[in-house]
């Protein structure tokens, strides 16, 4: 408003005039009647209608006038604005000061009424005067009579609030409360509807479902929101200005951003706060909580910008800066509501089914959201993501409405480089194409290139299928055809799948209109047509030597050039049998043992693959695979090796005895695959050279039964299972054969042998035992009594320090331009370098680290399973040495005295590492020492509690005989 009279008026929607110029200036004196008493030539307060066109004037007196605007909205060469006066009045109540009005259409019902709602002072109190003005006839805006009503306020200095729907005017107090002004009832006390927590100069209100959303803003800053009945809601204590439009709270702040929340979504958080504050603390008074808002979309503006008005028609944001000067913005959230609102525009259920959708004429502004995308640079791929059954319906209206060629591929592109899944894209071009090639595949050519191309995996071959298609239907549009092809697709890329297509007049045509031709040009910078003989020369040369050949030797050539090996195997295949040879050494070359044996299934050929495959199997050290493909392939010699070299014993001697393997030979063979032995056969020294023998895996039992039926040799097969600790089978088959000798050769000193081992053993684990709890203790103590020399940390007390280390200066943005190297720098790099190498020691238990402890406790753990192992060997030799002479059993009581002493040491042992001292809970000091020293606890966790406590075996290995002895 300027200071004279005139009001200065820019409809923004149209065009943006900064002040202090504007697209019309109204002259409010006309609306003086010559008969009132002289007025101020400037209004108090001036308001424009949130729903309609209309403004409204008030003057300290008490004169008001509403206009209607009439303004232009289109492009056109007219005003901008043609105003008219709607109504007039003077309100002269004695002392009644009035600073305030507001101004709302109410036409419903094919009648026109206006409401203009006034506020004013008088005696220390406000006044709301609410004028009613029903008008006939909208063409020549004209009120009929007005209806007044005026409401005393309980406070004063107050201010009205602005509403966007047809409310009952609201007031504000100064303390924040605010209150309905219904004139309709005649009432003396007015409860509020709800309070900000002070008082806000600017406020406005909106109607999400019947609720009502306050949003104000206070000197202090400070945006709050609050709905009838809750607790107020701080949204920015930063904010700088604010509006509501496009379903959005607006703001912008001070760390100069603009930020965007939704209405709807304020309104259900609000009241989800609320319900959450009532159940946790129901008496908890008027707080106040601030609504986290990093979650909602917002933008950077520049510094010091201020909102002037949302524009939700054109989708814009109209900001002030602080020279004065205004700018326009299309803010993404806007944008895309006014987009998916084009979307949704034509079914309000999209659940409906494609055939109804058909017969309702089902049609979706298309073009429109098409268009505001593109304008705005949002990706098009969002017109299938909002609802993609919605658009598959409408497939068919989208390409009528936005019919440009160029339009479709950009919107086929984005699609195809968009995040929807790839049925998705297949879906979406395989729909739009088809619309097309109904529609006129000659005009839409280049489209349905581009719908083959981008689909995700693309079909290239489909889209130069279409070239032919246009080659011998309309050759006058192939060569662009296959120009924009070449455009869209990799040139050598497209040469391959044409020439995988094994139809030669599609490759020249493509060569011909290759990119890599003037590329080629370019780079040797030749005449151009000599380069293009060149080229063409070579390319036919190539083409001739294929044509020479038979058709399917032709197509395997061409499969091994595009490197498609399977392919290129089955056309060999079919290029005849004078060939297999060829495809066996193709099959091994390049290992494609599966698709041959698919390929050569119930042929003679059949066998000679499986052979080749059990070799390659044989060669891999897969034996078992192997040996099945041998036995395919009957091939049984070749199996029984596999089988062998699998130690697949049961399978070999069976072969061997279906194949009628002489005696001799079988023998050799149980001794190879059993193992070499003392006192084995001699004759045949080559037969003990296998490395994979039974013996070997501590497999004894299988060799001794290896031994008895396939080499019948008792005195092996005793000694195999002796020194695998199986006394009482050894003791079976000496019984069963009636080789007493063997008992006394090989049992007994067998037993004390292992009874020898096994004391090597304990000893060997008491003094592993002994040291690593040795070690433990010291490490603990001085863990204890030297923290810092133990975890290796730097003393933090230091002063007085002048001299530079690698990290005492951080380097600033102007360091890394200066010529001098930096000292940080080579460290980051030498740290970077040994990484590997520091990893590698974390857990190593080298002596001295801080790793080491936890190295000794994992250490004991695998001790225990070891001991556990260990156990089980005791307790099937102790039977054996009670039975045994009195020589054994005297070794029997020693070696469970020994292993119980060890058992109850390891016991203790693990009861003293993994016990858990209890420590007294001092009461927490809150200070910066007390957080710093708890955050250094949690980084130095005690191993103890990341090395599990190993359990010992409960395994009953103890005699009670041997114990009587004791």
């Amino acid at each position: 408003m300027h200071p004279t009279d005139e009001v200065l008026l820019t409809a923004f929607r149209t065009q943006n005039v900064p002040p202090p110029m504007s697209s019309y200036q109204l002259k409010t004196s006309l609306s003086i009647s010559s008969a009132d008493p002289p007025l101020a030539r400037t209004p108090v307060h001036i308001s424009l209608s949130p729903s309609n066109d209309l403004l409204a004037s008030v003057w300290q007196s008490g004169h008001v006038s509403v206009w209607s605007l009439n303004t232009r909205i289109g492009p056109g060469k007219e005003k901008a604005m043609d105003p008219m006066l709607v109504w007039t009045a003077g309100l002269h109540d004695g002392e009644m000061f009035w600073r305030q009005v507001s101004v709302s259409d109410l036409t419903g019902g094919g009648k026109r009424t206006v409401r203009v709602t006034l506020l004013g002072s008088e005696r220390g109190s406000d006044h709301v005067a609410v004028h009613e003005i029903p008008i006939a006839d909208a063409s020549d805006d004209k009120p009929e009579r007005d209806e007044c009503f005026l409401v005393k306020m309980p406070g004063a200095n107050g201010r009205l609030i602005a509403s966007y729907v047809h409310l009952l005017p609201v007031w504000q107090d100064t303390n924040g409360e605010i209150f309905e002004v219904d004139h309709t009832q005649d009432i003396d006390i007015v409860s509020p509807l709800c309070a900000f927590p002070e008082h806000c100069f600017w406020a406005r209100c909106s109607v999400v479902d019947d609720t009502r959303l306050f949003v104000g803003y206070a000197y202090s800053g400070k945006l709050y929101c609050v709905v009838p009945g809750s607790q107020p809601v701080l949204l920015a204590s930063n904010a700088n200005s604010f509006a509501i439009g496009s379903g959005f709270v607006i703001f912008t702040t001070a760390a100069h951003d603009a930020r965007f929340i939704p209405v709807t979504t304020l309104v259900q958080h609000v009241q989800n706060l609320q319900r959450e504050e009532e159940e946790l603390s129901p008496a908890s008074g008027n707080s106040i909580t601030q609504l986290s808002i990093d979650g909602w979309e917002k933008r950077r503006v520049e510094r010091g910008s201020r909102i002037v008005t949302v524009v939700p028609s054109t989708m814009s944001l109209v900001l002030q800066m602080p020279r004065g000067n205004l700018e326009t913005i299309n803010p993404r959230p806007l944008v895309m509501e006014v987009v998916k609102a084009d979307l949704d525009s034509c079914v309000d259920n999209i659940l409906l089914c494609a055939t109804f959708l058909t017969q309702i004429g089902y049609r979706g502004r298309w073009q429109k959201a098409f268009v505001s995308c593109r304008k705005h640079r949002i990706d098009l791929s969002i017109i299938v993501q909002h609802d993609q059954g919605a658009f598959m319906a409408g497939v068919s209206k989208f390409v009528d409405q936005v019919q440009d060629v160029d339009y479709i591929n950009l919107f086929l592109t984005n699609v195809g480089r968009s995040q929807l899944t790839q049925k998705a894209i297949t879906d979406v071009c395989d729909a739009v194409r088809r619309e097309l090639e109904i529609k006129d595949i000659s005009k839409y050519v280049n489209s349905i290139l581009t719908a083959h191309v981008v689909k995700s995996p693309p079909d290239h071959e489909a889209a130069l299928t279409m070239l032919l298609h246009l080659r011998d239907s309309q050759p006058d549009l192939v060569e662009d055809a296959v120009k924009y092809v070449i455009f869209l697709v990799d040139a050598d890329r497209l040469f391959d799948t044409a020439l995988g297509m094994y139809d030669f007049s599609l490759v020249l045509m493509v060569a011909q209109h290759a990119q890599k031709v003037i590329s080629f040009i370019l780079n040797h910078r030749t005449c151009l047509t000599c380069a293009r003989f060149r080229i063409r020369e070579n390319i036919s040369r190539f083409l001739r030597e294929l044509r020479a050949l038979p058709q399917y030797y032709q197509h395997f050539k061409i499969d091994d050039h595009l490197r498609r090996y399977g392919k290129a195997l089955s056309n060999l295949s079919r290029a005849g049998p004078d060939y297999f040879q060829e495809a066996l050494e193709y099959l091994e070359h390049h290992q494609l043992y599966e698709e041959g044996l698919s390929i050569w299934q119930g042929t003679e050929q059949h066998q000679a693959i499986l052979t080749t495959y059990g070799s390659w199997l044989f060669e891999r050290r897969d034996y078992k695979q192997a040996a099945l493909a041998f036995i395919e392939a009957d091939d049984f010699r070749k199996a029984m090796i596999a089988h062998e070299r699998a130690l697949e014993w049961q399978e070999l001697f069976d072969i061997s005895t279906r194949e009628n393997v002489p005696g001799e030979e079988v023998k050799e063979i149980a001794y190879r695959i059993s193992g070499p032995f003392s006192g084995a056969v001699s004759a045949c020294p080559q037969l003990m050279l296998s490395t994979e023998e039974l013996l070997s895996k501590k497999r004894y039992l299988e060799a001794a039964r290896v031994f008895i039926d396939y080499a019948g040799d008792t005195r092996q097969a005793v000694i195999a299972l002796v020194q695998g600790n199986e006394l009482s089978e050894a003791r079976r088959i000496v019984s069963l054969h009636s080789t007493t000798e063997l008992y006394e050769n090989v049992i007994l000193p067998g037993a004390l042998e292992i009874r020898s081992q096994l004391a090597d053993d304990l000893v060997e684990m008491r003094d592993q035992l002994c040291k690593q709890i040795t070690r433990l203790k010291e490490l603990r103590i001085k863990k204890a009594e030297q923290p810092d020399a133990f975890y290796g940390t730097d003393d933090t007390n230091l002063h007085n320090v002048d001299v530079m280390t690698d990290v005492s200066m951080v380097p600033t943005a102007f360091t890394r331009y200066t010529a001098a190297p930096s000292v940080t720098s080579k460290a980051s790099k030498h740290s970077s370098k040994t990484k590997r190498k520091l990893e590698r020691k974390v857990g190593s238990g080298r002596k001295g680290t801080v790793d080491e402890e936890e190295y000794l406790l994992k250490s004991i753990s695998k001790l225990v399973g070891r001991w556990t192992v260990t156990q089980g060997e005791v307790k099937k030799l102790l039977p054996h040495l009670l039975q045994f002479s009195k020589a054994h059993r005297a070794e029997g009581e020693a070696l469970q005295q020994e292993f119980s002493a060890f058992n109850t040491e390891l016991w203790k042992a693990i009861e003293e590492i993994w016990k858990k001292p209890g420590i007294e809970q001092e009461q927490p000091v809150d200070s910066w020492a007390a957080r710093m020293q708890e955050k250094e606890r949690g980084r130095l966790i005690d191993p103890v509690e990341r090395v599990q406590r190993p359990e010992m075996g409960t395994v009953d290995w103890r005699l009670n005989l041997l114990q009587t002895r004791r």
